[in-house]
């Protein structure tokens, strides 16, 4: 027990201090857009371990040959929709790499200073880069990819003299989900997903129910 001892008080350690940064940063106030996704677009936990079921099976064979290690799962939801996948991270818990069956997978690192990097599977990032935000385009290949990420990792702490947070369990993963849409997320983004959600249903529910009342005098 003695030998494995330091190694569980670092884990510990990097845990609390991990999940007390992200609790500050969620504190940071946030955009009056940004805050209305949130009520509806969030990140959770589905459960903290077990059998892996919503990842690309190719890509959950080839993270744990790469030495990461399985957390859990999350849970994203768009209105009616839910995106649930799986996550990883490597040794340090710096590199996360999130996988489900209809996106195949996509790595992501957040840092102590509120920032974040996204490196995508495809050539078209979903989201742009930002000031706080490196959104980088992948080449579908998940090695070069890992690599390409672990670059921009190495520039972006050299640069803001940041440091990246490590993730050891799945509820602070979640959390920097939450503080992503809260704080990170391009409001370029922002604006259409909360058209979609939230104004383009209430004009919806707001046209019949004058309908409704005009077809009941």
């Amino acid at each position: 027990m003695a030998k494995n001892e330091p190694a569980t008080l670092y884990r510990a350690d990097a845990r609390m201090q991990t999940s007390e940064r992200v609790a500050e940063l969620m504190r940071r106030p946030a955009h009056v857009l940004r805050r209305l996704v949130s009520l509806v677009l969030r990140g959770k936990s589905v459960r903290a371990r077990g059998i892996v079921t919503f990842a690309d099976p190719n890509v959950a064979l080839r993270a744990k040959e790469l030495g990461f290690r399985h957390v859990g799962a999350l849970e994203e939801v768009l209105g009616f929709k839910r995106n649930r996948r799986e996550l990883w991270v490597d040794a340090d818990g710096i590199v996360q790499l999130h996988s489900s069956v209809r996106f195949p997978y996509f790595l992501a690192t957040y840092f102590d200073d509120g920032s974040g990097i996204i490196t995508w599977f495809h050539p078209t990032p979903l989201t742009p880069t930002t000031p706080i935000l490196v959104s980088s385009p992948g080449t579908g290949v998940l090695d070069t990819d890992l690599e390409r990420h672990a670059d921009a990792i190495a520039q972006w702490t050299a640069l803001r003299a940041c440091a990246p947070l490590p993730v050891l369990d799945i509820e602070t993963a979640a959390n920097m989900v939450r503080h992503y849409y809260l704080h990170i997320v391009p409001l370029s983004v922002v604006t259409p997903i909360l058209w979609s959600i939230v104004l383009l249903p209430a004009l919806v529910a707001g046209v019949l129910y004058v309908l409704a009342r005009w077809l009941l005098r």
